[in-house]
């Protein structure tokens, strides 16, 4: 984090100063200009749990450098150079770029991002990190068929995407894993979708099912609360890693006993 930053933070959170609100609402037009008028080429630097040194657009200034710490060291541990990886829920790029820079010039990493909010962001983190070689940026959901999905962005500015089957969603364009990685391989997936996991692992059944090609790490947020609108559960997950060694883990890298109960959780599969 730039000394800039770690000053302002320090300053803000002050135990005298940190609940004069008054006095940040009339600060904070003129630090967001301060950080627009030098970091809008430069980035801003975070070092991601420790490990990863990444350039994040000046608008993503609230990011805090611990960012799901457990999950990132599984999927981290497994990617190896010239690997190619799909990071389905990309967001802004975080997982996107520190894959890509471990993948190498010999890897590829697939980012798929829908919302063309987060779109335009992840485009700006990738250019920042000079990974652009690597990285193959498709503005698309992945589900179980190619055309059109419709879905709803959450209003806060970094969040993630909540499909929906209602009116107030709109229209953006999916695509079947399965198309992406005709008669290709894929060695590592993670996925994020916002409880639509299964959709994204019916347009990859083919993939998943041929033993020469599919990912040896799977790693997949499930979201348990949002399986009812979207009909899955934890056994039709599973079927489609029946091959697989798979481990269903909290944030803390505890097991799950019951996942169906759980908020959220990690799906960890290995082969």
């Amino acid at each position: 984090m730039h000394p800039f930053e770690r000053l302002s933070k320090a300053v803000r959170h002050n135990l005298f100063l940190n609940n004069a609100d008054w006095l940040w609402d009339t600060i904070r037009p003129f630090y967001n200009f301060a950080l627009r008028r030098f970091f809008k080429r430069s980035g801003l630097v975070r070092i991601i749990n420790g490990t990863d040194r990444v350039l994040i657009p000046y608008t993503c200034s609230s990011l805090s450098e611990a960012y799901e710490s457990q999950v990132w060291k599984y999927l981290m541990e497994s990617i190896r150079y010239g690997d190619i990886a799909a990071d389905v829920g990309a967001h802004i790029g975080l997982y996107t770029v520190a894959l890509a820079n471990r993948v190498g010039r010999l890897g590829q990493v697939y980012a798929f991002e829908p919302d063309d909010q987060n779109f335009n962001v992840l485009k700006d983190t990738i250019f920042l990190n000079r990974v652009s070689a690597q990285v193959k940026l498709i503005e698309s959901a992945v589900a179980s068929r190619d055309g059109l999905i419709n879905f709803s962005a959450n209003s806060e500015p970094n969040a993630h995407i909540n499909f929906c089957d209602d009116k107030n969603g709109y229209k953006v364009k999916c695509v079947k894993l399965d198309t992406i990685f005709a008669e290709k391989r894929l060695d590592i997936l993670k996925i994020d979708v916002e409880g639509y996991e299964e959709e994204v692992l019916k347009g990859g059944a083919n993939l998943l099912a041929d033993p020469k090609r599919r990912p040896r790490f799977a790693l997949i947020e499930l979201h348990p609360f949002a399986w009812p609108v979207s009909g899955a559960n934890s056994r039709s997950i599973l079927n489609y890693f029946s091959g697989y060694d798979c481990a269903i883990l909290d944030v803390n890298g505890k097991p799950v006993g019951d996942v169906e109960k759980a908020h959220w959780c990690w799906m960890i599969a290995r082969i």
